[in-house]
């Protein structure tokens, strides 16, 4: 009678090493939140108590970021490979994913629509996502504002420019004019 053991049933898929539940799902969550999670806080757990030793870090430092805390039951129940417990945790965590992936979906099509501007030198750039900047990016109405407001102080300009004008053509008219009255008092007196 021969008995298998669960790392002689790797002939048919790759299996390098038996991962934990919780370390295959710390991979899955640094997949997606490369940020929000460090493996290395995840010690390859058999016995129970490191099992839920795992779990409740990964809860603790993680799930409960995510919005997707778990109760010390539901722990104990993935520590111990509660297959109805488990199909309900991953349901749940697809759902998180999922809202991710349409979320970022979003913002890339909102970005295709919404070139970015960036300020330098006091010239406004369009600027793609990937370009790696530390000024701040500018909405498109931000933009709009900032163009129609340019176009006003141009407008200012010429209007302040033709007053200029006009005042240098007044003056001249005043000059002369004072001239004349001038010449009629002398005229006069004389």
């Amino acid at each position: 009678m021969t008995t298998t053991s669960d790392s002689s049933n790797c002939e048919n898929q790759p299996c390098s090493f038996p991962l934990s539940s919780q370390a295959m799902v710390a991979e899955i969550i640094k997949y997606y939140w490369p940020k929000l999670i460090d493996l290395h806080n995840y010690v390859p757990a058999s016995s129970l108590t490191n099992k839920i030793s795992n779990w409740d870090t990964l809860n603790r430092k993680v799930l409960k970021k995510m919005k997707l805390p778990l109760s010390k039951e539901t722990i104990e129940k993935l520590s111990m490979a509660d297959p109805n417990t488990i199909f309900q945790f991953l349901k749940s965590l697809k759902l998180v994913v999922d809202e991710l992936e349409y979320e970022k979906q979003l913002r890339l099509e909102k970005n295709q629509n919404c070139p970015l501007y960036i300020i330098i030198n006091d010239e406004m750039i369009q600027v793609t996502e990937t370009d790696c900047c530390t000024k701040e990016y500018l909405s498109k109405e931000v933009v709009a504002l900032i163009n129609k407001l340019k176009h006003k102080i141009d407008d200012m300009e010429h209007k302040i420019d033709n007053i200029s004008s006009l005042i240098c053509v007044k003056d001249r008219r005043i000059k002369d004019l004072q001239s004349q009255l001038n010449q009629l008092k002398k005229d006069n007196t004389s």
